[in-house]
């Protein structure tokens, strides 16, 4: 899910092509989605008066509506069409994308927004009721557990748990109870530094690790890395992220790992008051080519955050300079950053404490 998102977020921005070992049959379809008139759509919906259990033909729908941003007529038909699959067929595999979930809007939200909370409210009761009905199948928890990752991120864990426990041998439920469990982790307080909810994030990582493939371990390191600092686990923080720089079984992997792996490892050095490796570390991080989740999602700034406390501003604008090469897509927040740290302030570096 976590991993599901940045890859579609790379997607719709035109930055990843999705190939035959993405993510499934749902990207396939995404890449052909993507050539959709309005024309097609409307000959599509016909086509499903006449066949509406056509599980395709619905899933291209949902991803072309999906594209049609600020559409509220578009939106509608995608929350329609999500509903019906929830409810006449909660295993296809497109529901466990982006594409077929639903936005729920703190009440009281403006007026303009009810008939989204609404759809999110049919949503949420046709999963409740296939989950009664199919409690021991796992094609539809994840499903549901994907759905509710956002708007209901206890629920998401708890469904993840069932999954873990029907398929004890399968890393993709522990995988995806880590990664929620660290972001949630990150939601705790303002250093997002919340060490129970990331220790158990850690646990359900390792136990990932455990069950994986060489390919699963190496896309598990970031995860491992971050959790194990978050909970206080700073040794094996320190080992996950030396692997993350000398162990690259999977070559698009390369930039991230160095990316994450420095950060990791300069932070480490604050703690034992290295400043001069921490700052090297910095630079570090932002000497790579890019990679789809950086050039989208940006660089952490956790480590420049942590080097601006201790007073280091010079490095932490010279990373700013060189991140600037891969994150084109951040150069307007990079120029508010550099104005912000030149006027003596530490800026709100929001999400990009977190990426």
């Amino acid at each position: 899910m976590t991993l599901r998102w940045i890859l579609l977020a790379g997607m719709v921005m035109g930055l990843i092509v999705p190939g035959p070992a993405g993510a499934g049959q749902s990207f396939e379809l995404f890449r052909k989605s993507r050539d959709l008139t309005a024309a097609d759509a409307a000959a599509l919906e016909q086509k499903l008066i006449g066949d509406p259990g056509d599980i395709t033909t619905r899933s291209l729908l949902l991803m072309y509506y999906f594209r049609q941003y600020g559409d509220d007529s578009a939106r509608a038909r995608r929350g329609e069409h999500a509903i019906w699959l929830i409810e006449n067929a909660p295993e296809a595999e497109v529901l466990a994308e982006p594409f077929a979930h639903l936005v729920h809007l703190p009440e009281p939200a403006p007026e303009r927004y009810q008939p989204w909370n609404e759809l999110y409210r049919r949503a949420e009761a046709a999963w409740m009721r296939q989950l009664e009905l199919r409690t021991d199948e796992p094609a539809v928890i994840w499903n549901a557990a994907s759905f509710f990752t956002l708007s209901s991120p206890q629920r998401s864990v708890t469904l993840l748990e069932r999954g873990a426990r029907l398929e004890p041998t399968n890393p993709e439920w522990r995988r995806e109870l880590g990664s929620l469990l660290s972001r949630e982790s990150r939601r705790a307080d303002d250093d997002g530094r919340d060490a129970a909810t990331a220790g158990r994030a850690l646990k359900q990582l390792e136990r990932a690790w455990e069950l994986s493939d060489l390919s699963g371990r190496d896309d598990l390191l970031k995860a491992l890395a971050q959790a194990a600092f978050k909970a206080g686990e700073l040794e094996k923080a320190r080992q996950y992220a030396e692997t993350m720089l000398v162990e690259y079984p999977h070559e698009n992997n390369l930039a991230v790992h160095t990316h994450h792996g420095n950060v990791i490892l300069g932070r480490l050095a604050i703690r034992k008051g290295d400043l001069d490796e921490a700052r090297d570390r910095l630079l570090a991080a932002a000497r790579v080519d890019g990679a789809p989740t950086l050039g989208s999602f940006g660089p952490n700034m956790a480590l420049a955050k942590e080097l601006l406390q201790q007073g280091q501003a010079d490095v932490v604008l010279d990373y700013f300079e060189l991140c600037a090469n891969f994150w084109t897509l951040g150069e307007d927040k990079l120029a508010a950053w550099t104005a912000a740290v030149k006027a003596g302030e530490i800026p709100d570096f929001g999400a990009n404490l977190v990426y």
